[in-house]
């Protein structure tokens, strides 16, 4: 089915990575497949079998699919962004072009919009660009910037949006939260003093968009989105690496020390833990039925995924440095 989808793409099936680590995943909006960055490139997996494409071979940290199948992957100064279900349509943009570009200024966050075909993009110097990408009739991709969010200072670590695409979340190493009306173009509040002194701070949105999650340290603090006002938090043993909503309800799994547990975030109640101890960042799938994560140690890299009822692996692919 996958080389059916995939026939006019520059893919080599079952070629698989060189043993450099993966960096970022993201679940395609049915569901089918997972989209990984790494070192050696973008992969996308079937979600059922694990089998693997490479999409290109250029280094992705940074990887998000839009509702529209529309997949963007970073790596340093360069966005580049493919047609979802034809990846031979591809198309690059660079910090270069930006009026407000500097020396050494990179893309380090990237989340769509959940109702508009509408990029948000967190740069080194703290802006948070918005881009307006379209597909023609000739299935050819353009992207223009749009909206220009400032007022952080240094880059920005985690972006995510509510469910009606009105408003943007941001955290930054400046030690700041902002919260943004994207179409006003405006800051809405922002949370200061945050001592983010990891590389490892994300954020997200509840599936109702009443609250959002933070990551620090130990911690996950759960506040109200529509004040910032803590609600209450989640303490573990070590340092966090990764956090993830559920999008269906209020499951929250956070990795720490490689081991995942889902935890209830309104009642900051443990659930389940997850087999294996191997991960560093996961994703929900849409229907909120399974969770991928990438991982590994010192000998391999792996692809997991589990079954977030039972905490069960479904699939696992391994690669041997």
């Amino acid at each position: 089915v996958i080389e059916d989808v995939m026939h006019n793409a520059i893919l080599r099936f079952g070629d698989p990575p060189d043993p450099e680590g993966y960096r970022d995943l993201a679940w395609s909006p049915d569901g089918q497949y997972i989209a990984v960055g790494g070192d050696t490139g973008l992969f996308v997996f079937d979600s059922t079998t694990l089998e693997n494409y490479r999409v290109s071979e250029s280094y992705v940290g940074n990887v998000a699919w839009s509702r529209n199948d529309i997949l963007v992957g970073l790596n340093g100064g360069t966005m580049y962004i493919f047609l979802g279900d034809q990846f031979s349509v591809q198309t690059t943009f660079s910090t270069q072009t930006l009026p407000y570009w500097e020396n050494r200024l990179g893309f380090d966050a990237v989340e769509w919009s959940p109702t508009q075909d509408i990029l948000a993009a967190g740069l080194s110097n703290g802006t948070i660009q918005l881009f307006s990408v379209e597909v023609d009739d000739a299935a050819q991709l353009t992207i223009e910037p749009s909206t220009t969010l400032a007022g952080h200072t240094d880059f920005i670590r985690s972006l995510d949006w509510n469910s009606d695409g009105t408003m943007l979340f941001s955290i930054s190493r400046d030690n700041t939260i902002r919260v943004w009306d994207v179409e006003m173009g405006q800051l809405v509040y922002s949370i200061g003093d945050l001592d983010i002194s990891l590389a490892t701070e994300e954020i997200g949105l509840s599936y109702d968009g009443s609250y959002f999650v933070h990551n620090q340290r130990e911690n996950v603090y759960i506040r109200d989105a529509a004040t910032g006002m803590e609600r209450s938090r989640i303490s573990v043993d070590w340092n966090i690496s990764d956090i993830a909503l559920s999008p269906v309800d209020d499951r929250l799994a956070i990795v720490d020390e490689g081991k995942v547990n889902i935890w209830d975030a309104v009642r900051s109640r443990h659930l389940l833990s997850l087999d294996g101890t191997s991960a560093r960042h996961i994703v929900w799938s849409p229907d909120g039925q399974r969770i991928a994560g990438i991982g590994g140690n010192q000998d391999q890299r792996l692809v997991i995924i589990w079954d977030a009822a039972t905490g069960d692996i479904i699939e696992k692919y391994g690669e041997d440095y």
